[in-house]
């Protein structure tokens, strides 16, 4: 089910392995696609977050530049 980070099957295994990680003296980490994503995740117990992509960011940067030109 790639991509489908909402369905209950893939919230159980994610519950599942940060408990693990946690009980093993482990960090666990994910790549988040959204501040609210990265608050969430936070919240449940992911101890540092990988936000965006270079490319991504940098597309939203270039984005509000040429988007505050034009206004």
């Amino acid at each position: 089910m790639p991509g489908a980070f909402d369905h209950p099957d893939f919230i159980a295994a994610h519950k599942r392995i940060v408990a693990a990680a946690h009980a093993a003296g482990k960090s666990i980490g994910r790549l988040v696609g959204s501040p609210e994503d990265g608050r969430r995740l936070i919240g449940e117990g992911v101890d540092f977050i990988c936000y965006g992509t270079d490319a991504s960011l940098l597309l939203q940067a270039a984005r509000a530049g040429f988007a505050s030109m034009r206004a």
